[in-house]
């Protein structure tokens, strides 16, 4: 699943041994920048940006290859709810694509989620970047506000198709989950956070019909199921086969909601009532023959958790 980041890509009419005399000299890089770093950055070690005396940024110096790479952690100082998240991540990338051009890459990344400093960093990146061409190309400064004042940040808002977006990433992770021969303790918990989180990102989701919910719902019983978490288990598939004869579904999501509440009996050493709903599952009509195999290869699959009788289509 992607992750939270900024990515800022500017090409800028000087070598790439100009460019990075400029991001690692104290006195340019206030040209351009926020602050004024105290010192010369060395590799593996920390560093400040100043403005007006104050720390405004600090971190470490985590990698310096001269004149293509820096890497540096990075905490906001100047805004109170920053300065109490984790450290991040900064990585300056200079690339020769000309005798006198260099493509500069910033990547700002390990947020934790959507944080406040990823909404500070936002349009940062951007007027530093704008600062470092016109101070490299014409010699002047940009004349960038001091820092974003905190006020000036508000909540992040996703759009109803970004949450589509998330809603179908973090579905296809938890497959991936499900997947895992050899999944351990916490590969489960993470697994159930991303079906939860698809849940609600598909329940914000642009174009959202009682179908998306139906789904969410399906993949939560399978989930807490494999988990062998019968409570919930049960009661998600009991949504997902509500749901499906409110929409009226039939066909693949008919078959998969009988099958969620089979396994989900299933789990609770409820036999009988499994076996009830199994036959249900395979009775439906699915016009597809590919759609078919998919259900009885699925159906074929455990965890059936001890369920005497037919199961498998193969016998098994």
């Amino acid at each position: 699943m992607p992750k939270p980041r900024h990515l800022q890509q500017t090409y800028v009419r000087a070598t790439r041994e100009r460019v990075w005399e400029a991001l690692t000299d104290p006195e340019e890089v206030r040209r351009y920048h926020f602050g004024r770093p105290d010192a010369p950055l060395v590799a593996g070690q920390p560093y400040a940006l100043r403005q007006d005396g104050e720390i405004v940024v600090e971190g470490t110096v985590t990698s310096l290859e001269p004149p293509a790479l820096m890497v540096v952690t990075f905490s906001a100082r100047y805004d109170p709810e920053a300065s109490t998240e984790d450290p991040t991540t900064v990585t300056w990338e200079l690339e020769s694509v000309g005798p006198e051009l260099t493509l500069v890459r910033i990547v700002h990344e390990d947020f934790g989620g959507l944080s406040r400093t990823w909404a500070l960093a936002e349009l940062a990146w951007r007027r530093i970047a704008d600062g470092l061409k016109t101070w490299l190309e014409q010699g002047t400064e940009l004349g960038l506000p001091v820092r974003t004042q905190p006020g000036a940040v508000t909540p992040v808002d996703l759009s109803a198709k970004e949450h589509r977006e998330r809603g179908i990433e973090l579905y296809n992770e938890t497959w991936r989950y499900l997947g895992m021969e050899d999944r351990g303790e916490e590969d489960g918990e993470l697994m159930l956070r991303c079906a939860f989180a698809s849940a609600y990102h598909w329940s914000q989701a642009e174009g959202r019909t009682l179908v998306n919910d139906v789904r969410s719902d399906w993949q939560l019983a399978r989930v807490l199921t494999v988990l062998g978490r019968t409570t919930e288990a049960l009661r998600y598939a009991s949504r997902c086969l509500d749901g499906t004869r409110r929409a009226e579904l039939q066909d693949f999501d008919l078959a998969y909601a009988h099958e969620a509440m089979a396994r989900a009996l299933a789990c609770a050493g409820r036999d009988d009532e499994a076996r009830a709903e199994l036959a249900v599952a395979r009775a439906v009509t699915i016009a597809d023959e590919q759609d078919l195999e998919i259900l009885n290869g699925d159906l074929d699959a455990g965890p059936w958790f001890g369920l005497t009788g037919e199961v498998s289509t193969s016998g098994g």
